[in-house]
């Protein structure tokens, strides 16, 4: 099955890909250093990569209150630790409260500039449990 383009109305043609895999559904481009072979043998690497335009920055913890990120299903895309915190602090996949499936957990004393890309799905949302001392953080996701 083809990938749908905006270019034509019959969704046959792809532009600028170089190859598609119908088996496993990954689009691939050849190139030096790739990440692996489709089943025909070619190999591929990622053509294309998710970028996020929404974040949210979560200050310090001074308390122990939720952060909510995103109230619905979406992907956690990015955390950047924009001040360093004593205590670990983490991430939910709930839409309202820090319980449930743990998406990553920062780490104490975490460094200013870290960064965890995760590109991680959330069934229901991403919420923040915050606790004394756990670090500013600016989250991207979709």
């Amino acid at each position: 099955m083809p990938l749908p383009s905006l270019l034509d109305g019959n969704y046959s043609k792809i532009p600028l890909l170089l190859g598609y895999d119908p088996t496993t559904g990954q689009a691939y481009a050849a190139q030096a250093g790739s990440t692996g072979t489709d089943t025909f043998g070619n190999p591929y690497a990622a053509l294309m990569q998710q970028r996020s335009r929404t974040n949210k920055a979560v200050a310090a913890g001074v308390g122990t209150a939720a952060v909510v990120v995103k109230a619905a299903p979406g992907e956690l895309v990015t955390i950047v630790v924009t001040a360093t915190g004593t205590a670990a602090v983490s991430i939910y996949d709930n839409a309202a409260a820090a319980t449930g499936t743990v998406l990553m957990v920062i780490p104490a004393n975490a460094a200013t500039g870290a960064i965890y890309n995760l590109n991680m799905g959330a069934n229901n949302g991403i919420t923040v449990g915050q606790v004394n001392n756990s670090p500013a953080l600016t989250i991207s996701y979709i």
